[in-house]
């Protein structure tokens, strides 16, 4: 007994230099991927940017808020932190924005207690 399905099909056995050959071809077929994924997100850092209304309201824990407010007067934008007296002493505010209803995205931030945003109903979101 194996441990493998019944109904798994094994490739055929071979030499050395043949599946080196065959290794050979894969890594070329892998090297040209990496190259289309780095080229697809050179060319997603290239997009224009859109204007962003400041007023546009964002859902947050005590209802709808202006995008502008989220910020409290910072001049930066959010990374992934969880302890924020660093940023905030520094002049920098961290947010996050989720796609999802506010109410349904709660299980998903897992009692983290970092400002979020739910950006659903925003205009052009």
């Amino acid at each position: 007994m194996t441990g493998e399905p019944e109904n798994t099909v094994r490739p055929p056995a071979t030499g050395r230099a043949s599946w080196q050959a065959e290794l050979d071809r894969l890594l070329d077929r892998e090297k040209a991927h990496t190259r289309e994924g780095d080229a697809i997100a050179a060319a997603r850092w290239r997009l224009p940017m859109v204007e962003v209304d400041a007023a546009i309201p964002v859902t947050g824990e005590h209802g709808p808020v202006p995008l502008l407010e989220v910020f409290e007067g910072r001049t930066f934008f959010n990374g992934l932190v969880s302890e924020l007296s660093h940023l905030h002493s520094r002049d920098v505010t961290f947010a996050t924005f989720c796609q999802g209803p506010y109410q349904e995205s709660i299980a998903y931030f897992m009692g983290w207690r970092m400002p979020w945003y739910s950006a659903r109903d925003s205009a052009g979101a």
